[in-house]
Order: structure tokens, then sequence, then C-alpha cells
């Protein structure tokens, strides 16, 4: 999960003079909170005890928001209203624009997914969602592939900003590494509809009874139950159990850990794009296996991202092949940092975030 709120707020304040909170939801999923960035933690993502944000220290413009476990009162949202009321301009993430809509301050709403389902969900916080993204000043796009749903949705206007990476955060690092087998790293939730994770299952059995006997995959622990309980019979039925490490959700100290230690960082082999996994592995010059459509990447970066694009348990079977060449890694590796550097990089991002605002606030202003 991406902390973009955090890396977002982080960035303006470090490399800009604009004065910006930050509005975190106690209750929310961990891997979405700042301590997450920031912390080596050892604890489960889906039930965060409030209480660690009293022994963890935050960012004094980092503002907690206490929910209760189950739903949000009327009480509790008119406690969020009072605190946003002090802005002037609100930056929404899903799904605070479904309550935070209805307030008189002006906002714009962030994009990191939820256009892949919000045109097509007919329930009421689809319905609520749509009227929101048709009533924000601004819709922040992250993902280039998603502009095919935005259309449908009538925003006022859109901007593209891509993910921000700390690339000071986000680097190579010395890690003493097994020369004598290779490690595969796939840290992708086990979503089978939207990651594939069953097709990298079956490409490394492939690669592995192809005489790799000594290859390893490494996988992490959480997503859909459904899918992780298929994926681990997946992993029994082909016969490579011996051959795959399971790990604990990892906050973004260890993770970067083990971007540095893989050999090979794997993706998503279904939706045609990049989150925030690949441009982070990229930034630490790990070699990136992705199923990836460059027509949306070309148009809002002007160049295809340096990934190794495969779609199917044959194509990754073949990248497979393609990088036991320690030579083909490291010329994936630097390119890819090189184009994190152009593109995601906080200084740079920071600075189109601030003229973002100052446009935009110069419209609401005239208007």
């Amino acid at each position: 999960m991406a902390n973009n709120g955090y890396q977002i707020v982080k960035a303006l304040r470090r490399y800009t003079n604009i004065d910006v909170d930050l509005i975190i939801d106690s209750r929310d999923f961990g891997m979405g909170l700042p301590i997450w960035e920031d912390y080596q933690l050892n604890v489960d993502p889906y039930h965060v005890d409030p209480n660690i944000f009293e022994r963890l220290k935050m960012p004094t413009w980092v503002k907690l928001f206490q929910r209760s476990r189950f739903s949000l009162s009327f009480g509790q949202i008119a406690h969020l209203y009072r605190m946003v009321k002090e802005y002037d301009l609100l930056h929404l993430h899903p799904f605070s624009p479904i309550c935070l809509q209805f307030q008189r301050t002006p906002f714009v709403i962030h994009d990191a997914g939820w256009l892949r389902t919000l045109p097509f969900d007919e329930t009421n916080t689809g319905r609520l969602g749509r009227r929101a993204y048709a009533k924000a000043e601004s819709i922040v796009m992250t993902n280039p592939d998603l502009y095919r749903f935005l259309p449908s949705l009538k925003p006022r206007s859109e901007v593209f900003i891509p993910f921000i990476i700390d690339t000071e955060q986000y680097h190579p690092r010395p890690i003493d590494r097994d020369s004598d087998r290779l490690l595969f790293f796939s840290p992708a939730r086990h979503n089978w509809d939207i990651k594939g994770n069953d097709r990298l299952i079956r490409a490394f059995a492939k690669y592995v009874r192809a005489g790799r006997k000594r290859a390893m995959l490494a996988l992490v622990n959480w997503g859909s139950p459904e899918d992780i309980a298929r994926s681990r019979q997946l992993i029994i039925d082909l016969n490579i159990d011996r051959n795959v490490e399971w790990l604990s959700p990892l906050s973004k100290p260890p993770l970067i850990d083990m971007y540095n230690r893989a050999d090979v960082v794997f993706d998503q082999f279904v939706i045609g794009g990049y989150g925030t996994t690949a441009p982070e592995a990229m930034a630490c010059e790990r070699p990136v296996v992705i199923c990836f459509l460059p027509y949306w990447n070309i148009r809002c970066y002007g160049e295809i991202a340096p990934v190794l694009s495969a779609c199917t348990a044959d194509e990754i079977y073949s990248k497979m092949v393609e990088l036991e060449d320690p030579e083909v890694r490291a010329n994936y590796g630097k390119a890819g940092r090189e184009y994190v550097l152009r593109h995601h990089d906080a200084t740079k991002l920071a600075g189109k975030y601030a003229s973002f605002y100052r446009i935009l606030g110069e419209h609401l202003h005239a208007g």
C-alpha cells in the first residue's frame, strides 16, 4: 500500500514553503499509515492498535482523526468537519470524499486506483463517489492507464502528478547476496484477478522444473484470505514449496531491505500499469517484471518505463531466464533508478504540487 498523502505532505514541507498538514484515520489500514513508512514494525496491518500512535513519534503536522471501530457516527463526522474547517483547500484521498464533499471548503481528489471500480459501482458508496468526483475542483491522476475511465465521471479538471518516491530513502544498498542462486521477490497482495499471482507461481514452477533447483521466490502473506489460500495450495500442488518463502507484511524499512536483497522484483500481471511497487524497486536499482501496456505511459511520461513486460506465465518464465544474466539485471536496475529520478523524485514533484495548488488558488480567488 502507498502512503501517498504522507509522501506528498513530507515533500511539500521539506522542499516548499507551503503550510500543509496531514489528517489520518486512526482505523485506517496499517500499510496506509505514516508509521508504516518510517518504522520497522511487527504488527498485523489489518488490526493496528490505535494506541500505537501514542508510543511512536509522528511529526506535529500529522493530525489524528479518532474513529470508532465499526462505523462513522454523526458526532464523529461533525468532529471531522471541525478539523478541516481551518484549511483553505482539502486534498482528499479515498474514501474521505464520501462524507467531506458536503462541507464548504474547496477540495481536490487524489486518485490512486479508485477509478478502476468507481464508474461501475451502483452502491451508495459508488454514487456518492461519482458525485464527489464531479464536484471536486480537480482530480489528481497518478495512474496513466486510468485515464480511460475518467471521462465518464465528468470532472471539472484533472492534473497528472506521478506517485512520489523519496529517492533518499529508496536507494540501492550494499547487501551480500548468494551468487549461486537467484532470489525473486513479489510484494504484491494476493488477489489473482488484479495481481495475477497465480501466473507468477506457475512461471516459477516451470523455472524450477527446468533445473533451477536452488532458486527462491519470496511472497508476502497479505491480500484476500481466499487467494492467499489458493496461492499456498497451488505452490503445494506444483511441488515448489521448498523454493518459496512466505514473509509477514513488511513495513517500509524492511521492505527496502528486501528490495535490495532480491535479484528481481515481480509486480502485477493483469492491469497493465504500475503503482508504487515498481518505482520503489526501481529506485533501489532492482529490475522489475510487470504486465505493462506502454500507450498510457508514453502519453503521460513521454517514454516507456524500463521494465520487463510479461502478462502470461510463459512470458514471466521467459523474463526469469533472461534475467539470469547479471549484466542484464544491472542494466535494467540502473535505467530504472534514472527513470524514477526523472519522473517520481520527491524534489521535482513537490514543485509540481506547489504549482498546481498556486494555480488552483488563483482560479478560486478569481472566481
